[in-house]
């Protein structure tokens, strides 16, 4: 798949422009009422400015800094290749833009292969009961499926069709045509995902 970082797309603005244009993995969890501390209308201010930004915790710095040694007993255990590296991720401030969904924005902790993600949430003694070994909390459920969407192997594709469409060499009912196709095989993507993660449950009860 082919990866838009957000400054090829903007050349102005950075994380600020990114921040109030486009929706995140976590944001999108607090769209459909599913952030534990951050309501719709929440969101909907911090995107006009009408709060403050929020300010990051300690425990929030900590989970961060932890990212690493979680990201290499994983590559380790699984023998899994990840990307940019095992000993760091992304950066930040440039979040990833869908190339054909200009608002769809995010920054997984690692890539997995080609086409895979690794999210990496260090839980402290307070939340720990929210998590089991077949279970997930809802949000963070939501901000890795936001998250796979980015790491499609048909976002190239898509860009190449939206292109093609712009420039008019493509009529609107082969490129809405072609981009059904795609998102089809997506949605099979995602099932057989989801699948190998059942099957892993299955093996740990």
């Amino acid at each position: 798949g082919t990866l838009f970082p957000y400054t090829t797309l903007f050349r102005s603005g950075g994380i600020e422009m990114a921040t109030e244009y486009t929706i995140g993995g976590s944001e999108a969890a607090a769209l459909l009422g599913f952030h534990k501390w951050l309501t719709p209308l929440g969101l909907y201010c911090r995107k006009l400015k009408l709060v403050d930004p929020p300010i990051e915790s300690e425990q929030m710095k900590w989970g961060t800094n932890a990212e690493h040694v979680v990201a290499r007993r994983y590559a380790k255990e699984t023998g899994a290749v990840l990307t940019p590296s095992v000993d760091e991720g992304f950066d930040r401030h440039k979040p990833f833009i869908h190339p054909v969904y200009p608002w769809y924005s995010g920054t997984p902790d690692r890539f997995v292969g080609e086409d895979g993600i690794l999210e990496i949430k260090v839980v402290g003694e307070r939340t720990a009961h929210e998590w089991t070994e077949n279970e997930v909390p809802t949000a963070y459920l939501i901000q890795c499926q936001w998250y796979l969407e980015l790491a499609s192997p048909y976002l190239g594709q898509a860009q190449a069709m939206k292109a093609a469409y712009e420039r008019g060499e493509l009529s609107a009912a082969d490129y809405y045509n072609g981009i059904s196709q795609l998102e089809a095989l997506e949605l099979q993507r995602r099932q057989a995902i989801s699948g190998a993660f059942f099957q892993a449950g299955q093996q740990l009860q």
